[in-house]
């Protein structure tokens, strides 16, 4: 699948979008993640797909399609894609989808997605008719016959080749060259009870974990000289309770009788977490326990963009939301303060975006950068809040921030600097005897020990990598320094309140 690009454009008016279009002028030129909420899924709008207009509901997806056109709905979990044309559903081990094609010279058609969280059956199903004019394309699924209790095949080891579990939630890709000949791959999942557990607070998803093998010649290939990639799908459902951002591959060592970190990266959009490795044992998705003060900790959404949508299109702004709310990021600096990318933003409907109610404008992260305005000379710290801190001199600015502290001062927009609390900034500034302002991420020299800057002048000490990155902050940020605070609690892992971008 092509990777998805978002491109942050700010707008505070939400403008109202025509669906006066021409037969088929919207065309597809790179695969389109589609969002929806009942069930909680992600589908994919091929690359290549043509149609007159998409409407996206909770849990429909509406396109009318001209004489002409076609589409491919595409579902990496292997969702039902059951729809009201009785088009065929293809279903395979990786994935399931539905092609649409509406014949030359007919009158446009409409067809209604309502796709169901079951997972398909590998093979086909529905009907082939397509009523109303829609001639679905037949695609010969893959010859794989994965059991339900696993999967094996023959891949070529010079061409390389994937394999899959019955419901898709374990996946292997070989590399070509890996070896010569065929190689034989196998995965088998298998309850994680019966393994130790990883540890206090930490569960494998879906209570499951997985032993690939592969060989060649009968001989087991215990070692790769190229990395093979696994990957692991999950559902909602399948993660409830976890922090989604905690969830890491581990494997098997059956010398020490414990699991051991690889690591992965985690797609949330896609419910994916992929990883390399250079060897094969049993694998398994552990994540960390939501403690029961944690609440939701909000998310980004935009408007699905039609092809073709120009910069300065609605669809391109993205929100941040949270309860009955969203809220703008008044310039791109205040958005990458709080995020590194657009790797999290989900497409919704107009329907869903337009029933959060505008809740104002986001504010820079604490601890990240200083900010000013164009008509004020003077530099501020934010602290969470959005409360300003003036910052009183040059030798404090040096203090506190280091000899390069100028680099970490941006520009916010004159208009989107009333959304702060300046009411104390001068009666509250940041002085050569003053501490970090609360929300600075220190650190000491000769140690890799990162600190939180707490009310009251303490430093909450991060247990480790994840309680870092699992609360959204970055390294680029971290401010040596040899000031001295009070020790407080450790973080050992997601606080709401540090992550929540706006109330």
């Amino acid at each position: 699948m092509k990777k998805l690009k978002y491109i942050l454009i700010l707008s505070l008016l939400l403008v109202p979008i025509s669906f006066a279009q021409a037969a088929n002028d919207v065309s597809v030129t790179e695969d389109t993640n589609i969002t929806l909420s009942s069930p909680s899924m992600t589908l994919v709008l091929e690359s290549g797909s043509s149609y007159n207009s998409m409407e996206v509901d909770t849990g429909a997806i509406t396109f009318i399609v001209s004489a002409g056109g076609t589409l491919t709905l595409t579902s990496n979990n292997r969702y039902t894609l059951t729809n009201d044309k009785s088009a065929e559903i293809l279903c395979e081990s990786a994935k399931s989808y539905v092609t649409y094609t509406v014949a030359s010279g007919t009158a446009d058609q409409t067809i209604v997605f309502t796709p169901s969280a079951t997972a398909c059956s590998t093979g086909t199903s529905g009907n082939t008719g397509g009523g109303g004019g829609g001639t679905p394309a037949v695609t010969t699924p893959e010859p794989e016959t994965p059991t339900p209790s696993g999967a094996s095949k023959t891949i070529s080891g010079s061409a390389g080749g994937s394999l899959a579990t019955a419901d898709s939630k374990a996946a292997v890709q070989v590399p070509a060259e890996l070896t010569s000949g065929g190689v034989s791959a196998q995965t088998t999942p298998a309850l994680s009870s019966s393994y130790a557990s990883l540890g206090s607070g930490y569960s494998a998803v879906a209570s499951q974990v997985y032993n690939f093998s592969l060989s060649s010649g009968g001989t087991e290939l215990s070692t790769f000289s190229q990395a093979v990639t696994l990957t692991f799908a999950y559902t909602d459902a399948d993660i409830s309770g976890l922090d989604e951002s905690s969830l890491q591959v581990y494997y098997w060592d059956e010398t020490t009788g414990a699991w051991v970190l690889v690591g992965g990266t985690v797609n949330a959009a896609n419910n994916s977490i992929t990883v390399n490795v250079n060897h094969f044992t049993v694998f398994a998705v552990f994540g960390q326990a939501l403690s029961a003060d944690q609440e939701d900790a909000g998310s980004l959404i935009k408007l699905v963009c039609p092809t073709g949508a120009g910069v300065n299109d609605p669809c391109k702004s993205v929100y941040y939301a949270n309860g009955t709310k969203r809220y703008a990021f008044p310039d791109e600096k205040t958005y990458y303060s709080w995020y590194a990318d657009f790797s999290s933003v989900e497409n919704v409907s107009q329907n869903t975006l337009s029933s959060y109610q505008l809740g104002g404008n986001i504010t820079m992260r604490p601890g990240t950068n200083l900010i000013k305005i164009i008509s004020d000379p003077k530099v501020y710290a934010v602290e969470p809040g959005g409360i300003l801190r003036w910052v009183d001199s040059e030798a404090t600015a040096k203090n506190l921030y280091g000899n390069n502290w100028a680099s970490k001062v941006v520009d916010v927009l004159t208009t989107a600097f009333p959304d702060y609390n300046a009411g104390t900034a001068t009666s509250n500034a940041l002085t050569s005897a003053s501490k970090h302002p609360v929300g600075a991420l220190i650190q000491y020299a000769g140690s890799g020990d990162i600190y939180y800057v707490t009310v009251g002048g303490a430093k909450r000490l991060f247990s480790n990598w994840s309680a870092f990155s699992n609360n959204g902050l970055r390294t680029e940020f971290v401010i040596q320094t040899d000031i001295t605070y009070t020790d407080g609690s450790g973080i050992t892992g997601l606080e709401t309140a540090l992550k929540k971008t706006a109330d």
